[in-house]
């Protein structure tokens, strides 16, 4: 088989899978251009590179078999790079990844619990680069630390005794919980998630000019579960 047969057979199996996902079956269109269109509407730059490489390959299939025959001669070869890009779309759809696929596992979360010292917050966050330190209580979320958290604490209590960074995680139980945080936002989804879904809850945070900071996956979904994972905008980027 020629790279072009393989090609062309390669495409036609991408819009079948596309056609399952659409649940959209009028063989008078290819849904590749709706898909790759979505692609690059995402403000995820991997993901727009991905669309950008499907309309090519759609346009370059478009001259293959409707305008002329590209390969009646011999002139024309296609590339591994887009046999390898429309096999690599196809695995995503047809073994799409899952939360659970991409989280950063429970047994590797950094993380807190009611007594860990501020000091000990900062200098963890310091030489770790994070800005989210999940607080924990028997494997469930009881709240998030974070600069914003400690800001709002600073700002609101007239009277603080000692040195800030000697208090505890439960010193600071009124800001500290998900729902308190004002400026970041914090997302529950199941380990069954699919990974696309995970980066549209993102997305659209991001449309509305909020940040998300992070997704915590549980077996279901549900705030109150055991905490199996958490998922950040960087676990997205390293695993599209």
């Amino acid at each position: 088989m020629t790279n072009a047969q393989k090609f062309l057979e390669l495409f036609n199996h991408l819009d079948d899978l596309l056609r399952e996902y659409y649940n959209d079956f009028d063989r008078s269109r290819s849904l590749i251009a709706r898909y790759a269109g979505q692609l690059e509407k995402s403000n995820n730059k991997i993901m727009q590179e991905r669309g950008r490489l499907l309309n090519e390959i759609r346009v370059f299939r478009n001259s293959l078999i409707h305008e002329f025959d590209m390969n009646r001669d011999g002139l024309f070869e296609v590339s591994g790079k887009a046999i390898e890009t429309l096999r690599r779309e196809i695995e995503y759809l047809d073994k799409p990844s899952r939360a659970s696929d991409i989280m950063t596992k429970s047994q590797n979360i950094v993380s807190l619990n009611r007594h860990s010292l501020i000091s000990e917050a900062i200098r963890v966050m310091v030489e770790k680069g994070f800005l989210h330190l999940p607080i924990l209580e028997d494997g469930h979320l009881i709240g998030v630390f974070s600069p914003n958290a400690l800001f709002l604490y600073l700002a609101e209590e007239k009277h603080i005794e000692g040195r800030v960074i000697d208090l505890k995680m439960d010193d600071l139980m009124d800001y500290v919980p998900i729902k308190k945080h004002i400026s970041e936002f914090y997302e529950f989804a199941s380990r069954k998630d699919i990974t696309s879904d995970i980066n549209d809850m993102f997305a659209s945070y991001s449309k509305i000019g909020k940040r998300l900071a992070l997704v915590f996956v549980t077996e279901n979904g549900e705030e109150d579960e055991y905490i199996l994972g958490l998922i950040s905008a960087s676990d997205l980027l390293k695993n599209c």
